[in-house]
């Protein structure tokens, strides 16, 4: 209409009213759905340094239950004794270090993949290196005492 018809020359204003509110929703429910997304995300970052954690473990123990020859022993300090590498979707490496005469170095490290996520986790123990007594020229490992277990990045 008009002002000729004899209708208003004002245009309506409901239309574009209820476009920006159509419009402030649609941002309010996506602002939502962001931080129900963001929520999930962490849980699953936090699940994966998790399972890390427990891989790492696992693998500090399986490394602390090695048996070495008495070759082990005469070697320099700093020396690589033994590496243990395992792989797939989550990567483990085991080695063990000579640190001084008798004590030995585990180090592991691990990087798991979890709900798209890289999570890097690391454990490192002390052990000292004694004669097995039940096998003949193999070592074992004896972790030291008190608070040998320091998790590493």
């Amino acid at each position: 209409m008009t002002a000729s018809d004899g209708g208003s020359a004002r245009a309506g204003v409901a239309a574009p009213l209820a476009l920006a509110v159509l419009i402030a929703l649609a941002l309010l429910s996506a602002l939502f759905l962001d931080a129900s997304v963001a929520d999930r995300r962490a849980g699953r970052a936090a699940l994966g340094a998790a399972r890390a954690a427990v891989l790492a473990e696992k693998a500090l123990e399986r490394g602390l239950a090695a048996r070495l020859d008495t070759a082990a022993a005469s070697r320099p300090v700093g020396a690589l004794l033994v590496e243990y590498r395992m792989g797939g979707v989550d990567s483990t490496v085991t080695t063990i270090r000579r640190l001084q005469p008798g004590s030995v170095e585990v180090h592991v490290r691990v990087v798991a993949r979890s709900g798209g996520f890289r999570v890097v986790a690391g454990r490192v123990a002390y052990a000292r290196l004694h004669p097995d007594s039940l096998v003949p020229r193999e070592l074992m490992l004896t972790p030291f005492p008190g608070s040998w277990r320091v998790a590493t990045p």
